[in-house]
């Protein structure tokens, strides 16, 4: 296997899980209702009050922006710790996409006003 192919393959390995559950990750952020591959429980479907339309779900570019920034931080430590082996760089990886995750939701909530993050709000 070629460097390049590892260091790839370092990125992708925790960045896929965090993109295919992004509605999970959504809703463990803003506790908005959203569980793996639905939104049918979301708050944009589920008008009880308690929570405004999740920042996420109602929008067509927080999200996208969101998971972008992910790919950039997977992708960013990945090339930083390409030359150190596989280990480093998926850990690496690891810790920037959880990083971005948690970034891009204080970010969504610095620039909507949403008042959960995290449970805490």
């Amino acid at each position: 296997m070629t460097a390049r192919l590892r260091t790839i393959l370092a990125a992708a390995t925790p960045l896929v899980p965090a993109v295919v559950f992004a509605h999970a990750v959504c809703g463990a952020l803003f506790s908005c209702g959203c569980v793996a591959f639905s939104m049918a429980q979301c708050s944009i479907h589920q008008h009880s009050g308690d929570l405004p339309p999740c920042p996420w779900c109602t929008g067509r570019v927080l999200f996208p922006l969101a998971i972008a920034l992910w790919c950039a931080g997977a992708g960013g430590a990945a090339w930083l710790t390409r030359r150190h082996g596989f280990a480093t760089t998926f850990a690496a990886s690891l810790v920037a996409v959880a990083l971005a995750i948690v970034l891009s939701g204080a970010a969504t909530v610095a620039l909507t006003g949403y008042p959960t993050l995290l449970g805490f709000g």
